[in-house]
């Protein structure tokens, strides 16, 4: 009959325990479960774009064991222009969630440059949103893609912002070759690669080469489709060179 006894008191014990646990369970769902979450959206990301991440976020899951650094992980996978993420567990059983995005730094063709240096269609943003940034027309010849913008410009991006190089068309070829082109006379050339981007003394002293060209009428007459380029390539010297019909000349 002890035995009996102690299997009984064993499984009272037993049964009191799963009651127990499960009376915190309910407690901890109805204080700490999550039943919803709330989404903060920033209102710079174009409306098609956010209903997706609204969408997605509906398909977290729900109850006690919420991981967010799982979902954030998630989530940022999938839409990528989201820097970071942040949630926060309210008191009425809501899940808020932040959203902290990549900030748009410079606009390159039809691509944006954030702050992070990554590449994003512009297309991702509202226009208002991005009206007001630096804007750039590059020429990337080994690209096809407008929204493409190659690894080696995009940390010198925002040089080429500044006031001296607006006469020039700007033709970035690879890190070790681009060109400006001057916009007023085509046939003079500025070549450059990403060491030796001029700044405003290099600039001056080609504008000093390009007068003395047009002094000697070396764009009009016979040389008129000749094509002048200053090498700025090379250490303490500017190397001037012609190209007539793609034969270039020392």
């Amino acid at each position: 009959m002890k035995v009996k006894k102690t299997h009984i008191r064993l499984v009272g014990y037993t049964g009191l325990s799963a009651f127990s646990y499960a009376l915190i369970v309910l407690i901890m769902s109805s204080v700490f479960g999550v039943r919803r979450y709330d989404l903060q959206i920033d209102d710079r990301i174009i409306p098609e774009l956010n209903t997706k991440l609204a969408a997605h976020v509906k398909t977290l899951p729900l109850g006690i064991w919420v991981a967010p650094h799982l979902s954030a992980q998630v989530i940022q996978e999938q839409f990528p222009w989201i820097k970071s993420l942040s949630f926060y567990r309210m008191p009425t059983q809501t899940m808020r969630i932040t959203v902290a995005l990549e900030e748009p730094k410079i606009k390159v063709n039809d691509a944006i440059i954030t702050e992070q240096s990554r590449v994003f269609p512009a297309s991702t943003f509202n226009a208002a949103s991005i009206t007001n940034l630096p804007k750039l027309t590059i020429q990337f010849p080994t690209l096809t893609d407008s929204v493409e913008v190659p690894d080696a410009f995009i940390s010198h991006a925002q040089t080429f912002t500044t006031e001296r190089f607006a006469p020039y068309t700007i033709t970035w070829i690879d890190e070790y070759t681009a060109r400006l082109t001057d916009k007023e006379q085509p046939n003079f050339v500025i070549q450059f690669n990403a060491n030796t981007i001029p700044d405003a003394a290099m600039f001056a002293h080609c504008g000093t080469i390009k007068q003395r060209l047009q002094e000697r009428g070396s764009f009009e007459g016979r040389q008129k489709g000749t094509r002048w380029v200053a090498d700025i390539r090379f250490e303490r010297q500017v190397i001037l060179f012609s190209e007539d019909k793609g034969v270039t000349r020392g």
